[in-house]
């Protein structure tokens, strides 16, 4: 059974909030062998969501948010008074369901892989793995920011890193439109960070655990996209 690092076996000192924020873009796996030495996790996570609460927020509060919006809205077939109120409320209510579900899964996340890795003979602690998950969120989240920036620029709700494009090319309501409309780009280098730190902690490859953590995502976004058919097909 492999033995992750430990606080005892490390002769580093912990590294402060702003410089494992600031490592996780410069020096991730080296930040994640502190992480997992020292493993606090409340500093990073509070950041984390704070910072993506406060982007959505922001851009939803402009006026090309509230177009967005409404367009979706329109769209998706809502009444002229529900789409109005969403435009009116969504600024704030997107926000706080961050601020309430990215702590919770989060912590959801990170029980299951401890418990994956524990049937795989991995040794760690829920403390260890929770810190490798939201240091991992550093990422996505400063991926996250610029996104917001460009959409603001380019009046448009679609991500520059997502396949939503491909599947523009495909039938709008069908198959293909949803399995790549539910892929980003940000959320596989996501997936990379987190391999690294998984693999830091566990003392194993990077790479077998990017790949098994991608494809759990390929095979969700292909559900999206059955799901999306079926439901298309059946209006």
């Amino acid at each position: 059974m492999t033995q992750p690092p430990s606080a005892s076996a490390s002769g580093a000192a912990p590294l402060s909030l702003v410089q494992r924020f600031f490592g996780m873009l410069t020096s991730p796996k080296a930040t994640y062998e502190n992480v997992v030495s020292w493993p606090r996790w409340g500093g990073m996570l509070a950041v984390t969501t704070v910072i993506t609460a406060l982007t959505v927020f922001v851009f939803l509060s402009t006026e090309v948010g509230r177009e967005i919006m409404m367009k979706q809205q329109v769209e998706a077939g809502a009444p002229a008074a529900q789409a109005e109120m969403a435009v009116k409320f969504g600024a704030y209510i997107a926000p706080i369901f961050m601020l309430i579900f990215i702590p919770l899964f989060a912590l959801a996340a990170s029980g299951i892989l401890l418990g994956v890795f524990a049937v795989t003979g991995g040794s760690a602690s829920f403390k260890q793995v929770l810190a490798v998950y939201t240091h991992s969120g550093v990422i996505a989240t400063v991926v996250g920011v610029i996104n917001a920036v460009i959409n603001y620029f380019l009046a448009t709700d679609t991500n520059v890193t997502s396949l939503k494009g491909i599947g523009n090319a495909f039938a709008e309501k069908g198959f293909l439109a949803g399995f790549f409309g539910a892929l980003d780009l940000t959320f596989f280098l996501g997936l990379f960070v987190l391999a690294m730190g998984l693999a830091v902690l566990y003392r194993r490859r990077t790479a077998p655990i990017f790949f098994s953590l991608s494809a759990v995502y390929v095979v969700v976004a292909l559900v999206i996209g059955a799901v999306k058919a079926a439901m298309a097909g059946g209006s």
